[in-house]
C-alpha cells in the first residue's frame, strides 16, 4: 500500500474512534460512521480531497482492537481509553488486507487446505512457473487477520526479496520491509518481513522469542531447500506460529541437508504439484528438450582422459582407505565430510582431482561455438532467450560473442551491482535485449518475463539445478505455446545423457516424448528444425 493511502486509513480509523466517543458509543452503522469521518476530511484543509470507501473503513475497524461489530453496528470496545483515542501512537492500525481479493489457481487452494490440515506446517512442492508465491501470499493474508500477527518470509537473495516486496505491495496494505543488505526494519512498524537469509540467521532468532508471548509470527520459507545447513538453519530456529516452506525442487541430491536441518523445522512436503498437472491445468507451459552433443578439441579430449584415469585410481585409494564408502549415499557428501577433516588426506586428492575434470568439462570450447553457430543461424531472432553457464566469465564471454554476432545481449552475474542486474532484466522485459547470459543468478526465484528459449550450455549433474533452469521458460505469456529448452553436453564424457552411467534425471529426459539428442555438427539441420517447430 502506498504511503497516501496508508495516511488516509489511519486518520479514518483515528476520526472513527473520536466520532463513536463524542455521541456516547450509542453504535452507528459503518454507511454513517463513513459518512461522519468524510465530512470530518472535508472540513479540514489539508484532508479536504480525503475519502474513505464503507468497504475500507469496515475493514479496518475489524482488525483494530478498539472497535467491536455488534448487531450490525460499530462501537468503541470496553477497554478503550480517552488516551488510545488521542494518541497519536493510536493511529497505527494493525495488519490489514483492505479491499484485496486473491485470485487463486484450484491447486493453490488445494496446497493452503493440505497444509492446513497439516497443521499449518510444512512444505509445498510445485513446478517452477506456477505461482509458488501466491501460496505464499494467500498464507500470509489469512494469518494477518489476527491484529496481533505478524509474517517473516524468508529468501534466499536480496533480488528476490524485492520481488516479494513488490507482490506484497501489490497486494496487501500492510506496511512491509526488507531486512538485509544493509535494510533494517522491525515488527512495531512493519506487519511483514522479508529477510534475507544472511541475515536472518543471526538476526531473527533473538527478535523472534522476544516476540513468541505476544504476536504470533508466521515463517514462508521460500526456495527452502536453500537453507539446508547448519548456517542458514538457525534462521528456522525460532517460536513460529506456522511454518510454511516454498520449493519447486525440495530434495538435495548431494546431502541431506533437507533432511537433517529443514524438514524438522518446516515440516514434510504436505502438497506436490508436477509438471505434467501444471501443463494440463494451462497453468505453465509445456516444453521440448533437445540434448545437443559437442566434440572435445584433441587437447582438450587428452587431458579429459587423463583427468579420468587419475579419478578413477584416486576412487580405489579412497575406497581402500575408507571401505564405508562403497555403501554411502550421496557418496559425494561423504567425501566432502572426510576431506574436511583431512587437508591432505585422500578424499581432497578426489575432490581436486573431480573438480579439475569438472571445470574442464564445462569450459570445453565447443559449447560456445555451438551458441555462437545458433545465433549466426538466426536462432536468436524474435526469441528471448536466457544462456547458462557456470563461471562468471564464460558467461561474460557467450554475451561478448553475441554481440559480436548482431545478437543484443547482456551478462547477469553477482559482480554487477544490483541496479545493473535489474536494469539488464528491464531491458530484456522490454525487448531491447535477446538474450542473457547467466551463470547462477537466475537459477532460483527470480522472474524472468516472457523468455521462450533457454540454452543450458554448461551445468552440474544435479537434478535441481536443471529444473530450475528449464523452469525459468515456462511461465505463461500470451504468445507463447511450447518453450524450448537446448542443453549442451560433451559427447562420451559425463554429462553425457545416453550413457549408461549418467544422471538418471538426465537418461529420463532425454528419452521422454518430450526430449531428442542430436550431435551438433554432424545434426545441425535437426536442431535447426526442433528450434522451428515449436513457436
Amino acid at each position: 500500500m502506498n504511503d497516501g493511502r496508508l495516511r488516509r486509513l489511519r486518520a479514518g480509523v483515528d476520526l472513527a474512534a473520536k466520532h463513536l466517543r463524542s455521541i456516547g458509543n450509542d453504535g452507528i452503522s459503518a454507511r454513517a460512521l463513513g459518512d461522519a469521518v468524510n465530512a470530518a476530511f472535508a472540513d479540514e484543509p489539508a484532508t479536504t480531497k480525503w475519502y474513505v470507501t464503507r468497504a475500507e473503513l469496515d475493514s479496518s475497524l475489524a482488525r483494530d482492537p478498539r472497535f467491536c461489530l455488534r448487531s450490525d453496528l460499530w462501537y468503541l470496545a470496553s477497554d478503550t481509553s480517552t488516551e488510545a483515542i488521542e494518541s497519536a501512537r493510536a493511529l497505527v492500525i494493525d495488519p490489514l488486507r483492505l479491499g484485496v481479493a486473491l485470485t487463486l489457481h484450484d491447486w493453490q487452494r488445494e496446497a493452503i487446505a493440505a497444509w492446513k490440515f497439516a497443521g499449518r506446517r510444512g512444505i509445498i512442492e510445485a513446478v517452477t512457473g506456477s505461482g509458488k508465491t501466491r501460496v505464499g501470499i494467500a498464507a500470509v493474508a489469512e494469518h494477518l487477520c489476527s491484529p496481533s500477527a505478524r509474517a517473516v518470509i524468508l529468501v534466499p537473495t536480496i533480488e528476490l526479496a524485492n520481488q516479494w516486496l513488490r507482490s506484497l505491495h501489490a497486494d496487501f496494505t500492510v506496511p512491509v520491509a526488507i531486512v538485509g543488505d544493509g535494510s533494517t526494519a522491525d515488527f512495531e512498524t512493519n506487519s511483514v518481513l522479508v529477510y534475507v537469509a544472511r541475515s536472518a540467521s543471526d538476526d531473527l532468532p533473538p527478535r523472534m522469542r522476544r516476540l513468541a508471548t505476544s504476536r504470533p509470527v508466521l515463517l514462508v520459507a521460500d526456495e527452502c531447500h536453500r537453507y539446508g545447513s547448519e548456517t542458514f538453519a538457525r534462521a528456522l530456529d525460532a517460536p513460529f506460529a506456522a511454518t510454511m516452506g516454498l520449493s519447486a525442487t525440495p530434495e538435495r541430491e548431494h546431502d541431506e541437508g533437507m533432511k537433517h536441518f529443514v524438514v524438522p523445522r518446516l515440516g514434510d512436503v504436505v502438497y506436490a504439484y508436477d509438471h505434467d498437472r501444471g501443463i494440463g491445468d494451462a497453468v505453465i507451459s509445456d516444453f521440448r528438450i533437445c540434448f545437443v552433443g559437442v566434440d572435445f578439441e584433441v587437447p582438450e579430449r587428452d587431458e579429459h582422459d587423463q583427468l579420468s584415469r587419475q579419478l578413477e585410481r584416486s576412487h580405489r585409494t579412497l575406497l581402500a582407505e575408507f571401505p564405508f564408502l562403497e555403501n554411502a549415499h550421496p557418496f559425494i557428501a561423504a567425501v566432502k565430510t572426510l576431506a574436511a577433516r583431512d587437508e591432505e588426506g585422500a578424499a581432497r586428492s578426489y575432490l581436486r582431482i573431480a573438480g579439475e575434470r569438472r571445470r574442464l568439462l564445462n569450459g570445453a570450447s565447443s559449447r560456445h561455438a555451438v551458441v555462437f553457430w545458433l545465433a549466426e543461424q538466426g536462432a536468436f531472432s524474435g526469441n528471448r532467450t536466457l544462456l547458462f553457464h557456470e563461471t562468471i566469465a564464460d558467461c561474460e564471454h557467450l554475451a561478448q560473442g553475441l554481440i559480436g554476432a548482431g545478437v543484443a545481449a547482456a551478462a547477469h552475474h553477482s559482480e554487477l551491482d544490483r541496479e545493473s542486474r535489474r536494469s539488464t532484466l528491464n531491458s530484456f522485459a522490454r525487448g531491447e535485449l535477446s538474450a542473457i547470459a547467466a551463470p547462477r543468478t537466475l537459477d532460483e526465484g527470480i522472474d524472468v518475463p516472457d523468455a521462450s528459449l533457454a540454452i543450458i550450455v554448461a551445468g552440474t549433474s544435479v537434478k535441481r539445478q536443471t529444473i530450475q533452469r528449464i523452469g525459468r521458460v515456462l511461465r505463461r505469456a500470451p504468445d507463447k505455446r511450447t518453450a524450448r529448452v537446448i542443453k549442451v553436453f560433451v559427447n562420451d564424457a559425463a554429462d553425457d545423457p545416453t550413457l549408461p552411467s549418467a544422471p538418471r534425471f538426465a537418461r529420463e529426459l532425454a528419452a521422454s516424448a518430450r526430449g531428442l539428442v542430436r550431435r551438433w555438427p554432424s545434426e545441425a539441420p535437426d536442431i535447426l528444425n526442433f528450434l522451428g517447430d515449436f513457436g
